[in-house]
């Protein structure tokens, strides 16, 4: 299978309903994980982020692939996780965490979380430089003008 047939199967599967008769994707549960890890997502632009970082070629299929599977698992834990109060979805976290693919998979969202909110703007996360703010970081020079060093259009 052709690289790009393959990432767009994978971004097919992301946007695919997890029940038939529900409207809930995986990018809405890794949305609600990634809110409660991270208060202020929008802040950063997390999900833009996560959704071209993930559609790009250079991103590790097998990180794709264990963050669907990730998003499979919570939702059996709980066919209501997306109706969950703050303190259950802590409860059922805290809980999956206790497996050893569920600590994986959480640090693997955090992993790509703290990368949204440091990473170059230019990657479509860390919204007005708003990560680096946090931080009181500057910018290194010279910043990337591409996105993964792609050739000039």
């Amino acid at each position: 299978m052709k690289r790009r047939n393959f990432l767009l199967l994978l971004f097919y599967i992301l946007n695919t309903k997890l029940y038939p008769n529900s409207n809930i994707t995986h990018w809405d549960i890794l949305e609600k994980t990634l809110s409660h890890l991270f208060p202020n997502i929008e802040e950063f632009n997390m999900m833009n982020f996560i959704k071209l970082a993930t559609n790009n070629h250079y991103f590790n299929k097998n990180d794709l692939k264990f963050i669907i599977n990730g998003t499979k698992i919570v939702l059996k834990k709980n066919a209501n996780y997306m109706d969950l109060e703050k303190d259950k979805v802590e409860y059922l976290l805290r809980d999956f965490e206790l497996s050893s693919f569920g600590q994986r998979w959480l640090s693997l969202l955090i992993y790509y979380g703290l990368e949204s909110m440091l990473s170059d703007p230019i990657y479509g996360g860390n919204k007005n430089s708003n990560g680096w703010k946090q931080f009181s970081h500057n910018a290194g020079v010279p910043r990337p003008i591409t996105q993964y060093g792609l050739k000039y259009v």
